[in-house]
């Protein structure tokens, strides 16, 4: 039973939407750091710990962001009936060429985090001008053409990386004696999922389910998980 007063969760007014606008006339480069400005502290204090980290160099350069890679704090539209929730976008050499050279690529990550995407989908990786990209091929793989234009994805962390051990460890060291900076990215998201829930719509929890129910009150106990 979902137990949560949905009258104290607020959108939040989305943060990218400033950023992008900052952004229009950045040269693309594989030289970019492309950090929504409400993140950066936090980004830095990850990145710092995954840095420092006692693991070997292979477990920090599989888990180090890649911020040269357009982040995807989700795809789709927020009105879609389903909610997917995951983890973050990984990093392939492919995809930073896609981004890099691929005429369009660009434009459709950034009119995806502002919500203004729109094709038969909404879904930008559905988009046959990126197909090669190794997330397109993920996304077409692993989604049937007819809820294609049903779902709507929110990463739980916006930002890449080829394995996502790291990114937990550091959500682990966060509670109430170990607050992080804000992470504004996330807390738009967050909204977003609230308002899902006040509409009973569909989630479903497709990777970090543990931190998933740590970040979001009641999402354990939600009717329509």
């Amino acid at each position: 039973m979902f137990r949560v007063n949905m009258n104290n969760q607020q959108i939040k007014k989305n943060p990218w939407k400033a950023q992008v606008a900052k952004w229009k006339n950045v040269n693309m480069s594989a030289n970019c750091k492309w950090i929504l400005e409400g993140d950066k502290d936090f980004v830095d204090a990850m990145q710092n710990s995954i840095s420092k980290s006692k693991e070997s160099k292979d477990w920090k350069d599989n888990n180090c962001l890649h911020l040269e890679l357009f982040p995807e704090p989700f795809l789709g539209h927020p009105d879609a009936p389903i909610y997917l929730l995951g983890g973050n976008p990984g990093y392939s050499d492919n995809d930073l060429e896609c981004l890099m050279t691929t005429k369009g690529y660009l434009d459709i990550l950034k009119k995806s985090i502002v919500h203004k995407y729109k094709t038969n989908t909404s879904f930008g990786f559905f988009d046959k001008r990126i197909a090669k990209s190794e997330a397109a091929k993920w996304w077409n793989k692993h989604v049937d053409e007819e809820i294609r234009d049903k779902i709507f994805n929110i990463e739980f962390f916006a930002y890449h990386s080829k394995k996502a051990d790291g990114l937990k460890k550091y959500f682990d060291t966060i509670d109430s004696k170990n607050p992080q900076p804000t992470c504004a990215s996330n807390e738009y998201a967050d909204s977003l999922i609230y308002k899902a829930m006040r509409e009973e719509k569909i989630l479903i929890i497709t990777r970090f389910k543990k931190y998933w129910f740590k970040r979001i009150q009641g999402l354990e106990d939600y009717d329509e998980l």
